[in-house]
């Protein structure tokens, strides 16, 4: 697994890797929250998602897949399904040669990238190159045989997917259904209440672990 850059990570606020972090029991705590849930129900695959832009759910996504890696022996994986804006390689500071849109379009193989903060290694499956036709993309066959063949990896712990925002564009429907289970994130000075409505009701079908209050500005003082 390659080394990432402590600093980069840091100026992007990915700091669950750091267990010296202050902020790191937060992501611990909903780490143990949502894999007991997905344990008591066999699920191995969470979708992240929020209903707008902007509520961090990229950073909420890379953060508790390392919280998970600190404790998993066998593989995590992280998913940058968001074709559109995709920020997962960016915030990690790797410079992927292939991705998940090429991998789509039928042009590379599946390439997973194998990276190590902290002593937590951490599989990514990244996405660098934008394309306006998202969805198209995440329900043709190609992403059918993707979701297939992670399932049947046995060597897969947890998939953590960092998903598009669900009032944004349909992507995120397209790719939900797949998924076994949804944390919504929602922002404190963002989110509004008819957002979260609405955001609830189009993934009503899906198996909802909880949602999570990002960016509050209620001040937390650390017990240890």
């Amino acid at each position: 697994a390659a080394p990432l850059n402590h600093r980069i990570l840091a100026a992007n606020r990915i700091v669950s890797w750091n267990k010296r972090d202050t902020r790191t029991p937060a992501f611990d705590v909903l780490r143990t929250k949502v894999l007991t849930t997905m344990k008591s129900n066999g699920w191995r695959t969470l979708a992240v998602t929020s209903p707008t832009e902007g509520c961090g759910k990229t950073v909420v996504s890379i953060n508790l897949a390392f919280s998970i890696a600190h404790q998993m022996a066998s593989e995590v994986l992280l998913v940058d399904f968001d074709l559109r804006q995709p920020r997962v390689a960016s915030y990690l500071g790797i410079a992927p040669s292939a991705d998940l849109t090429a991998f789509l379009e039928g042009r590379t193989p599946l390439t997973t990238y194998m990276v190590a903060a902290g002593g937590a290694r951490l599989g990514v499956l990244p996405t660098v190159e934008t394309r306006p036709n998202a969805t198209e993309l995440l329900s043709q066959s190609r992403s059918e045989w993707f979701f297939a063949e992670l399932k049947a990896t046995q060597s897969l712990t947890i998939g953590v997917f960092d998903v598009p925002p669900l009032l944004s564009t349909d992507d995120a429907l397209a790719v939900i259904p797949r998924i076994d289970c949804v944390l919504l994130i929602v922002t404190e000075s963002l989110t509004t209440k008819t957002d979260l409505s609405e955001a609830l009701s189009l993934i009503a079908g899906a198996n909802l672990l909880g949602v999570v209050l990002n960016k509050s500005r209620i001040d937390f003082q650390p017990y240890y």
